[in-house]
Protein backbone atom coordinates (compact mmCIF):
# COMPACT_ATOMS: atom_id res chain seq x y z
CA UNK A 1 0.00 0.00 0.00
CA UNK A 2 1.69 3.45 -0.82
CA UNK A 3 2.13 5.89 2.21
CA UNK A 4 -0.54 8.65 1.71
CA UNK A 5 1.01 12.03 -0.01
CA UNK A 6 1.32 15.10 2.38
CA UNK A 7 -2.15 17.10 1.13
CA UNK A 8 -3.97 14.10 2.13
CA UNK A 9 -2.74 14.20 5.77
CA UNK A 10 -3.22 18.18 5.87
CA UNK A 11 -6.89 17.84 4.96
CA UNK A 12 -7.03 14.58 6.96
CA UNK A 13 -5.60 16.47 10.33
CA UNK A 14 -7.91 19.53 9.43
CA UNK A 15 -11.04 18.05 9.67
CA UNK A 16 -10.02 15.86 13.05
CA UNK A 17 -9.32 19.48 14.73
CA UNK A 18 -12.33 21.10 16.27
CA UNK A 19 -10.92 24.38 16.18
CA UNK A 20 -9.97 25.93 12.10
CA UNK A 21 -7.57 28.95 11.98
CA UNK A 22 -7.20 30.94 9.28
CA UNK A 23 -3.86 29.23 8.30
CA UNK A 24 -5.24 26.12 8.00
CA UNK A 25 -8.09 27.51 6.11
CA UNK A 26 -5.76 28.95 3.36
CA UNK A 27 -3.80 26.05 3.23
CA UNK A 28 -7.07 24.24 1.32
CA UNK A 29 -7.56 27.09 -1.19
CA UNK A 30 -5.45 27.87 -4.34
CA UNK A 31 -2.31 30.23 -4.25
CA UNK A 32 -4.50 33.17 -6.24
CA UNK A 33 -7.16 32.49 -3.94
CA UNK A 34 -4.98 32.56 -1.09
CA UNK A 35 -3.62 36.05 -1.67
CA UNK A 36 -6.78 37.46 -2.58
CA UNK A 37 -8.07 36.26 1.43
CA UNK A 38 -4.87 37.74 2.59
CA UNK A 39 -6.12 40.88 1.30
CA UNK A 40 -9.41 40.96 2.33
CA UNK A 41 -8.80 39.19 5.49
CA UNK A 42 -11.90 36.90 4.89
CA UNK A 43 -10.90 32.86 5.08
CA UNK A 44 -12.84 31.07 2.49
CA UNK A 45 -13.42 27.33 2.45
CA UNK A 46 -13.18 25.46 -0.96
CA UNK A 47 -16.60 23.17 -1.40
CA UNK A 48 -14.85 19.93 -1.34
CA UNK A 49 -17.49 16.09 -2.72
CA UNK A 50 -18.88 15.35 -5.70
CA UNK A 51 -21.43 18.02 -7.94
CA UNK A 52 -25.14 17.76 -7.09
CA UNK A 53 -26.88 15.82 -10.12
CA UNK A 54 -29.71 18.15 -10.55
CA UNK A 55 -29.20 19.76 -13.47
CA UNK A 56 -31.40 23.20 -14.36
CA UNK A 57 -33.03 23.14 -18.29
CA UNK A 58 -35.70 24.46 -19.75
CA UNK A 59 -38.14 21.22 -19.49
CA UNK A 60 -41.05 21.54 -17.22
CA UNK A 61 -41.94 18.36 -14.99
CA UNK A 62 -45.54 17.39 -15.65
CA UNK A 63 -45.98 16.86 -12.15
CA UNK A 64 -45.04 20.34 -11.53
CA UNK A 65 -48.44 21.65 -13.51
CA UNK A 66 -51.31 21.78 -11.57
CA UNK A 67 -55.11 21.23 -12.67
CA UNK A 68 -57.24 23.32 -14.31
CA UNK A 69 -59.50 24.05 -11.25
CA UNK A 70 -56.42 24.75 -8.74
CA UNK A 71 -54.61 27.04 -11.16
CA UNK A 72 -55.14 30.76 -9.52
CA UNK A 73 -57.55 32.81 -11.72
CA UNK A 74 -56.35 36.09 -13.14
CA UNK A 75 -58.83 38.70 -14.52
CA UNK A 76 -57.91 41.38 -17.31
CA UNK A 77 -60.06 45.04 -16.24
CA UNK A 78 -59.70 47.97 -18.50
CA UNK A 79 -60.03 50.69 -16.54
CA UNK A 80 -61.11 54.13 -18.20
CA UNK A 81 -58.82 57.09 -16.46
CA UNK A 82 -60.50 60.25 -16.14
CA UNK A 83 -59.50 63.29 -18.55
CA UNK A 84 -57.42 65.17 -16.87
CA UNK A 85 -57.61 68.25 -19.06
CA UNK A 86 -60.04 69.99 -21.52
CA UNK A 87 -57.64 69.33 -24.81
CA UNK A 88 -56.93 65.75 -22.78
CA UNK A 89 -61.10 65.05 -22.62
CA UNK A 90 -61.59 66.27 -26.54
CA UNK A 91 -58.33 63.54 -27.69
CA UNK A 92 -60.04 60.94 -25.62
CA UNK A 93 -62.15 57.76 -26.85
CA UNK A 94 -65.24 59.10 -25.42
CA UNK A 95 -65.08 62.51 -26.79
CA UNK A 96 -68.66 62.96 -27.87
CA UNK A 97 -69.70 62.41 -24.11
CA UNK A 98 -67.20 64.66 -23.24
CA UNK A 99 -68.54 67.42 -25.14
CA UNK A 100 -71.99 66.55 -24.25
CA UNK A 101 -71.14 66.94 -20.25
CA UNK A 102 -69.33 69.90 -20.92
CA UNK A 103 -72.45 71.21 -22.72
CA UNK A 104 -75.03 70.02 -20.03
CA UNK A 105 -72.30 72.36 -17.64
CA UNK A 106 -72.36 75.78 -19.80
CA UNK A 107 -76.33 75.45 -20.38
CA UNK A 108 -77.03 75.00 -16.10
CA UNK A 109 -74.81 78.17 -16.12
CA UNK A 110 -76.83 79.77 -18.75
CA UNK A 111 -80.07 79.13 -17.41
CA UNK A 112 -79.25 80.03 -13.80
CA UNK A 113 -77.41 83.42 -14.99
CA UNK A 114 -74.22 82.63 -13.57
CA UNK A 115 -72.23 85.70 -15.39
CA UNK A 116 -72.54 88.54 -17.78
CA UNK A 117 -70.57 88.98 -21.24
CA UNK A 118 -68.65 92.15 -20.98
CA UNK A 119 -65.86 94.05 -23.16
CA UNK A 120 -62.65 93.22 -21.79
CA UNK A 121 -60.84 96.26 -20.20
CA UNK A 122 -57.03 96.61 -19.00
CA UNK A 123 -58.00 97.39 -14.97
CA UNK A 124 -60.24 93.90 -14.70
CA UNK A 125 -58.08 91.57 -12.44
CA UNK A 126 -59.19 88.39 -14.49
CA UNK A 127 -59.91 84.98 -12.40
CA UNK A 128 -58.30 81.68 -14.49
CA UNK A 129 -60.69 78.67 -14.88
CA UNK A 130 -60.39 74.78 -15.39
CA UNK A 131 -62.29 71.92 -16.48
CA UNK A 132 -63.01 69.17 -13.87
CA UNK A 133 -63.97 66.10 -15.27
CA UNK A 134 -65.30 63.24 -12.77
CA UNK A 135 -66.59 59.66 -13.70
CA UNK A 136 -70.01 58.53 -11.95
CA UNK A 137 -70.51 54.95 -11.09
CA UNK A 138 -72.90 52.39 -9.38
CA UNK A 139 -72.60 50.54 -6.69
CA UNK A 140 -71.36 47.81 -9.43
CA UNK A 141 -68.73 50.13 -10.82
CA UNK A 142 -69.98 50.21 -13.91
CA UNK A 143 -69.85 54.16 -15.60
CA UNK A 144 -73.32 55.83 -15.62
CA UNK A 145 -72.57 59.24 -15.95
CA UNK A 146 -69.36 61.69 -17.42
CA UNK A 147 -69.13 64.96 -15.40
CA UNK A 148 -67.52 67.93 -16.36
CA UNK A 149 -67.79 71.05 -13.96
CA UNK A 150 -66.08 74.49 -14.22
CA UNK A 151 -63.86 75.79 -11.51
CA UNK A 152 -62.63 78.84 -10.90
CA UNK A 153 -58.67 78.93 -9.94
CA UNK A 154 -59.04 80.19 -6.26
CA UNK A 155 -55.17 81.06 -5.94
CA UNK A 156 -55.80 83.82 -8.74
CA UNK A 157 -57.68 85.69 -6.38
CA UNK A 158 -56.95 89.00 -4.86
CA UNK A 159 -58.17 89.62 -1.36
CA UNK A 160 -60.16 93.03 -0.14
CA UNK A 161 -60.98 92.90 -4.42
CA UNK A 162 -62.72 90.20 -5.79
CA UNK A 163 -63.19 88.58 -2.25
CA UNK A 164 -63.28 89.30 1.62
CA UNK A 165 -64.69 86.85 4.33
CA UNK A 166 -64.47 82.62 2.98
CA UNK A 167 -65.10 81.28 6.23
CA UNK A 168 -68.64 79.07 6.14
CA UNK A 169 -70.16 76.84 9.21
CA UNK A 170 -70.12 73.15 8.48
CA UNK A 171 -72.48 70.86 10.12
CA UNK A 172 -71.30 68.95 13.13
CA UNK A 173 -71.41 64.92 13.19
CA UNK A 174 -73.13 64.99 16.62
CA UNK A 175 -75.81 66.91 15.22
CA UNK A 176 -76.49 64.50 12.86
CA UNK A 177 -76.40 61.64 14.92
CA UNK A 178 -78.99 63.33 17.92
CA UNK A 179 -80.60 64.71 15.08
CA UNK A 180 -81.19 60.65 13.07
CA UNK A 181 -82.26 59.61 16.90
CA UNK A 182 -84.61 62.00 17.22
CA UNK A 183 -86.52 61.18 14.24
CA UNK A 184 -86.33 57.55 15.69
CA UNK A 185 -87.97 58.30 18.73
CA UNK A 186 -90.54 60.89 17.41
CA UNK A 187 -91.33 58.13 14.52
CA UNK A 188 -90.29 61.24 11.62
CA UNK A 189 -89.21 60.68 8.08
CA UNK A 190 -85.78 61.03 7.44
CA UNK A 191 -84.39 62.52 3.98
CA UNK A 192 -81.06 62.97 2.59
CA UNK A 193 -81.36 65.82 -0.04
CA UNK A 194 -78.24 66.78 -2.34
CA UNK A 195 -78.69 69.93 -4.06
CA UNK A 196 -77.55 69.77 -7.56
CA UNK A 197 -75.46 72.83 -8.87
CA UNK A 198 -75.67 73.91 -5.21
CA UNK A 199 -73.12 76.94 -5.72
CA UNK A 200 -74.81 78.13 -9.35
CA UNK A 201 -77.64 79.32 -7.39
CA UNK A 202 -75.70 81.46 -4.60
CA UNK A 203 -75.38 85.42 -5.61
CA UNK A 204 -72.04 87.30 -4.50
CA UNK A 205 -71.49 90.09 -2.48
CA UNK A 206 -68.11 91.07 -4.85
CA UNK A 207 -67.71 91.61 -8.02
CA UNK A 208 -65.40 88.43 -9.83
CA UNK A 209 -64.09 89.11 -13.69
CA UNK A 210 -63.78 85.27 -15.32
CA UNK A 211 -61.47 84.72 -18.15
CA UNK A 212 -63.48 83.18 -20.59
CA UNK A 213 -63.71 79.37 -20.52
CA UNK A 214 -62.74 76.84 -22.69
CA UNK A 215 -65.45 75.86 -24.58
CA UNK A 216 -67.36 78.69 -25.14
CA UNK A 217 -66.83 80.46 -28.45
CA UNK A 218 -66.22 83.92 -27.78
CA UNK A 219 -62.96 86.10 -28.06
CA UNK A 220 -61.26 85.80 -24.90
CA UNK A 221 -59.19 88.70 -26.14
CA UNK A 222 -61.80 91.23 -26.21
CA UNK A 223 -64.73 90.18 -23.59
CA UNK A 224 -64.76 88.89 -20.29
CA UNK A 225 -67.49 87.22 -17.91
CA UNK A 226 -68.61 88.95 -14.48
CA UNK A 227 -69.59 86.42 -12.22
CA UNK A 228 -73.30 87.10 -10.82
CA UNK A 229 -73.23 84.02 -9.08
CA UNK A 230 -70.66 81.73 -6.83
CA UNK A 231 -69.00 78.97 -9.00
CA UNK A 232 -66.62 75.55 -7.82
CA UNK A 233 -63.45 76.56 -6.84
CA UNK A 234 -64.12 80.64 -5.84
CA UNK A 235 -62.89 81.15 -2.24
CA UNK A 236 -65.92 82.53 -1.02
CA UNK A 237 -68.18 79.90 -2.49
CA UNK A 238 -69.13 77.93 -0.05
CA UNK A 239 -70.04 81.35 2.11
CA UNK A 240 -71.99 82.68 -0.35
CA UNK A 241 -74.11 79.44 -0.60
CA UNK A 242 -74.32 78.79 3.20
CA UNK A 243 -75.68 82.71 3.24
CA UNK A 244 -77.95 81.93 0.46
CA UNK A 245 -79.60 78.74 2.02
CA UNK A 246 -79.77 80.69 5.89
CA UNK A 247 -81.82 83.30 3.96
CA UNK A 248 -84.10 81.17 2.39
CA UNK A 249 -84.65 79.01 5.29
CA UNK A 250 -85.56 81.61 7.30
CA UNK A 251 -88.20 83.35 4.81
CA UNK A 252 -90.15 80.07 5.56
CA UNK A 253 -90.17 80.25 8.96
CA UNK A 254 -87.05 78.57 10.28
CA UNK A 255 -85.04 79.66 13.08
CA UNK A 256 -81.09 78.87 13.67
CA UNK A 257 -79.96 77.08 16.25
CA UNK A 258 -77.90 78.46 19.14
CA UNK A 259 -75.38 75.88 19.51
CA UNK A 260 -74.93 75.11 15.65
CA UNK A 261 -75.62 77.63 12.94
CA UNK A 262 -76.15 74.74 10.19
CA UNK A 263 -79.38 73.34 12.13
CA UNK A 264 -82.54 74.76 11.72
CA UNK A 265 -85.91 73.92 13.47
CA UNK A 266 -89.26 75.33 13.11
CA UNK A 267 -92.48 73.83 14.87
CA UNK A 268 -95.86 74.26 14.83
CA UNK A 269 -98.71 72.19 15.42
CA UNK A 270 -98.99 70.47 12.00
CA UNK A 271 -95.35 69.68 11.14
CA UNK A 272 -92.25 69.48 12.68
CA UNK A 273 -88.83 70.07 10.31
CA UNK A 274 -85.57 70.16 11.45
CA UNK A 275 -82.97 70.44 8.01
CA UNK A 276 -79.32 69.88 8.90
CA UNK A 277 -76.76 71.14 6.30
CA UNK A 278 -73.58 70.07 5.13
CA UNK A 279 -71.68 71.65 2.73
CA UNK A 280 -74.26 70.74 -0.35
CA UNK A 281 -75.88 68.09 0.82
CA UNK A 282 -78.59 68.81 3.82
CA UNK A 283 -80.51 65.98 5.87
CA UNK A 284 -84.07 66.48 7.35
CA UNK A 285 -86.58 65.33 9.15
CA UNK A 286 -90.13 65.69 8.90
CA UNK A 287 -93.66 64.31 9.79
CA UNK A 288 -94.89 65.05 6.19
CA UNK A 289 -92.28 63.71 3.66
Amino acid sequence: MSSPDESTLEQTAYFNDQSMTENTCQRMLPIDEQQTNRDNRTPRLKVIGPRHPTIITGEVDPLHILPYLRRPTAYLMKSEETASTYHGALRSENKSEWIKAIGKELLAMEKLDVWDIIDLKKEYKLVGTMWVFKLKRNHLNPIIERKANLHAQGFTQTPGIDFSNTYAPTGRLNFLRALIAHACIKKLDFHQIDVKSAFLNAPLNKTVYLSIPQGLSIDRRQYCLRLEKAIYGLKQALLAWYTHLKLWLQSVGFMTCKLDPCVFHRKDPEDLCQPVTQNQSTSMTAKIP
